[in-house]
């Protein structure tokens, strides 16, 4: 069992927020005892998944399932990729996201392109306060040298991904999404292509992603590219008065 002090929430969320990762080899009775001892305002429970016992303990306690969270891998361009997509992305493209425009980029989060983010979902915050959690993550990575990216779709900016610095094969794309005044043109699919050429132009040979069920299309694109699950976890929340 893996306990995180996620106090870097408390400027997201103006709560005390704590993280709770079980594995495969913790026992129910030492889950319950462990949450009896934390003190905090939201605890996060990321549990395996496929254990029911476990679940009814968490219901029990009082947590929400809110999402089924699952990590996957690819070899880059290991994919086939459809004719209708082939020509989509001969007018599409990707360019760094620069100090000069990176008030265009916050513009475009801030119009609320998470609306499926368990932040977002949740009564007690808000599309507003999910998206301001992401803009600080992402600003967090460029301290990190991560790389920001905006997709281009005829020459506009149409969207973006982030790429985290990485000295190995494999790079992590942890977020990425169509801003929301072009969402309407259905560029999810390419928006993944671009991610690998991306991740290729740098040298890497393997993309990591992560997506949540609630993200519907971001299931389907990484089931179509024929990503491999690496990791998944039940995430379970509380709100502790």
């Amino acid at each position: 069992m893996k306990i995180i002090n996620a106090f870097w929430e408390k400027r997201n969320l103006n709560k005390d927020v704590i993280e709770i990762i079980i594995e495969n080899d913790d026992t129910v009775e030492s889950v319950v005892i462990t949450v009896a001892s934390i003190k905090c305002d939201y605890l996060v429970i990321k549990a395996p998944t496929g254990s029911f016992e476990l679940n009814q303990a968490l219901s029990q306690l009082g947590f929400l399932f809110v999402e089924h969270s699952i990590s996957a891998r690819n070899k880059l361009h290991d994919y086939h990729i459809s004719d209708i997509f082939k020509r989509l992305l001969k007018v599409m493209d990707y360019e760094l996201v620069t100090d000069e425009n990176m008030a265009l980029f916050n513009d475009n989060l801030n119009e609320g392109i998470f609306e499926t983010d368990r932040i977002a979902l949740d009564p007690e915050f808000s599309l507003k306060i999910a998206n301001k959690r992401y803009l600080n993550w992402i600003n967090d990575e460029l301290e990190k040298q991560s790389k920001l990216y905006f997709a281009l779709y005829k020459g506009e900016k149409v969207g973006f991904f982030l790429l985290q610095a990485s000295d190995g094969k494999e790079v992590f794309a942890p977020v990425s999404g169509i801003f929301e005044s072009y969402k309407h043109l259905k560029l999810g699919f390419c928006l993944n292509c671009l991610i690998h050429n991306a991740a290729g132009s740098l040298g890497y040979k393997f993309v990591k992603t992560i997506f949540t069920s609630n993200n519907r299309g971001a299931f389907s694109i990484h089931a179509s590219q024929s990503y491999t699950l690496l990791e998944q976890f039940y995430v379970f929340v509380k709100h502790i008065e």
